[in-house]
């Protein structure tokens, strides 16, 4: 089994379904009117960081991005910009220039998370996934997991399923914006933590604060961050590994809009 992360895709499908040809994890055709036929390659776990969708004024490309990624993805990070379109009513932390998605967008991003195909955390071996990270100054939220990823992964879920069930009071790991994203907590939670915020006892992959040479490798070695920024930059990132080769570690690889493939 391989697997194989990416980054903040906000809604770049096309660019999406590039990286996985390039990865060797899907084949894409088209028909006449350039609908793709998506082949995904048997023996992938393939998993997202979140911000799949964008949540801006293209709502039709949200819906197009959404449709594939649900597609494709074994498992799909909750993001920043999905978080507030997904619990309108929960009280998450909003951002500027969110819009409203299409009925059918909510609907399968709703259905979605009841399935646990859209995930506040998960992990593979001992990394733990998220959309940006989980920080130190929060072990006291997952001091009783022993600092196992798996274990940390399942109670982030276990308490995020309790804490978006409704109007609640605000939970730190899951509502804290930091002063790096214009929030007044020390470090974002795990929605919104910056990567200069990052620290952690826990090997991670994130995304959620584009780097420009994505993908890149925390001051620790023990975090990747994928996110090339996406739409902005007209690249998307991720890392992949072969599950069964335990000393070849995380590679990169790096997709340009253009179909310059790098990594």
């Amino acid at each position: 089994m391989k697997t194989l992360v990416v980054g903040d895709v906000h809604s770049d499908t096309a660019n999406l379904l590039r990286l996985l040809e390039t990865a060797g994890a899907a084949t894409t055709t088209y028909d006449t009117s350039g609908t793709p036929s998506i082949e995904r390659t048997p023996g992938w776990n393939l998993i997202c960081v979140g911000d799949l969708i964008h949540g801006g004024s293209d709502r039709e490309a949200d819906l197009e991005c959404l449709e594939v990624g649900l597609e494709v993805f074994d498992t799909i990070c909750i993001g920043n910009h999905e978080l507030p379109l997904m619990f309108p009513d929960a009280g998450f932390p909003r951002w500027s220039g969110m819009v409203r998605p299409l009925t059918k967008t909510l609907h399968l991003l709703e259905t979605a998370f009841v399935e646990e195909k859209y995930v506040a955390a998960t992990h593979v071996d001992d990394w733990l996934i998220t959309h940006a990270g989980l920080s130190s100054r929060y072990d006291y939220f997952v001091y009783d997991c022993g600092n196992t990823a798996e274990m940390v992964a399942e109670l982030l879920r276990h308490e995020f399923w309790l804490r978006s069930s409704g109007p609640a009071k605000p939970v730190a790991v899951f509502d804290d914006v930091g002063r790096a994203r214009g929030g007044r907590a020390e470090c974002g939670g795990i929605f919104w933590c910056d990567w200069n915020e990052l620290e952690s006892n826990i090997p991670q992959v994130v995304g959620h604060t584009p780097q420009g040479d994505a993908p890149v490798l925390g001051r620790w070695s023990s975090a990747w961050n994928v996110d090339a920024g996406a739409k902005l930059s007209g690249s998307l990132a991720g890392v992949w590994r072969d599950d069964d080769d335990d000393e070849q570690g995380w590679r990169p690889i790096r997709c340009e809009r253009e179909g310059r493939p790098n990594g």
